[in-house]
């Protein structure tokens, strides 16, 4: 702090989420992994405060300019972020370019990482049993043209004819070429009877419902191919329990499961001339009980941080956008937990 921080000091309340989040979380580590990829276009900042402003911008939901002004008018934020109020704040251009830095250096998923290590080593982490699922995010820079092509339905993409891929692959190629405005990298789904362009989540959570690592695709990937990719970058331990409902049922998954040594706890799934019985009802009304904590994951970040829409172009940066979200989630999730844990100590 410089001289003019000690007349304010007294007015950040130590019951600020900002204020608690830094006392739970070692920003220290994550720094050294920032520092690790400096980039001469943020020498006037330090990496971490770049990083904590930008979790500032995703718990209030803010734009790049709004977050430039909320950072020059608020003093909890600064304090976060380790600015003084003597200091010059990076303006809307500067965070956008080191948002796109984190994007190109492939930093996401190492970040989630030493968050979720740091939640782990307090307790709080439960990964006895991991659900998967995935969220569709609507991109609105969408194509105008009409669709000449039946597009995918969502949970059964798999189902399309050869005919209609073809078609959706020069859809895609038109779109590349002619439509600027439109983001080619994501694909239409039809879910219900909404058609959405847009890209999917395939997310893992431990039983609390923190995220634990998501893989990025366009939307019309089918939710079972995000399993194994998911698996293979996260590799849970041998025994543990895999929830997931009965869009993830089928005999490939249950090898893929195997081969990584978990636990298949899957919803059976009903199908022509074979209805499900008595003991796999029971067992799909179990599983459910413990499977709703990622639709509350889900919810929390959509309600919380406005994910049903896309902010960027691009499956990279739209990964980026994921992620950021299931840092922010899992943070704003922390102190709960943490009062809890103590409560149930001293109870």
């Amino acid at each position: 702090m410089d001289f003019a921080d000690g007349f304010v000091v007294h007015r950040l309340s130590k019951q600020n989420f900002l204020n608690v989040i830094d006392f739970l979380i070692d920003w220290e580590k994550i720094a050294s992994l920032l520092n690790q990829h400096e980039n001469r276009l943020f020498s006037d900042y330090k990496g971490i405060s770049l990083f904590k402003a930008l979790l500032i911008q995703t718990f209030y939901d803010l734009s790049d300019r709004k977050l430039e002004d909320h950072l020059n008018d608020s003093i909890s934020a600064n304090h976060f972020c380790g600015f003084s109020l003597g200091d010059k704040i990076p303006d809307h251009s500067t965070l956008s370019r080191f948002r796109n830095h984190l994007n190109e250096a492939k930093l996401w998923d190492s970040l989630l990482d030493m968050v979720n290590s740091q939640i782990e080593n307090r307790g709080l982490l439960m990964k006895q049993g991991v659900i998967i699922d995935a969220t569709l995010v609507e991109q609105p820079r969408k194509p105008r043209k009409a669709l000449g092509f039946e597009p995918a339905v969502d949970r059964k993409e798999d189902e399309r004819s050869n005919e209609n891929i073809e078609q959706e692959v020069k859809y895609q190629e038109w779109v590349k070429i002619d439509e600027k405005g439109a983001d080619p990298e994501a694909a239409w789904l039809k879910k219900g009877k909404k058609t959405i362009y847009g890209f999917k989540g395939h997310t893992l959570t431990e039983e609390n419902g923190l995220v634990l690592g998501i893989v990025t695709t366009k939307a019309s990937i089918h939710d079972v191919h995000g399993l194994e990719p998911l698996l293979t970058k996260l590799l849970p331990q041998k025994g543990t329990r895999l929830k997931a409902d009965k869009g993830y049922f089928g005999k490939p998954l249950g090898e893929i499961l195997k081969q990584f040594g978990l636990v298949d706890r899957r919803m059976f799934k009903a199908t022509r001339n074979n209805p499900l019985n008595e003991r796999q009802k029971r067992i799909n009304r179990l599983i459910s009980k413990g499977r709703f904590v990622i639709e509350r994951s889900f919810g929390g970040m959509k309600l919380w941080f406005s994910l049903q829409k896309a902010r960027y172009q691009g499956l990279v940066k739209m990964h980026g956008q994921f992620m950021m979200n299931a840092i922010a989630y899992n943070l704003k999730r922390l102190p709960n937990l943490y009062i809890k844990q103590k409560l149930s100590f001293t109870g």
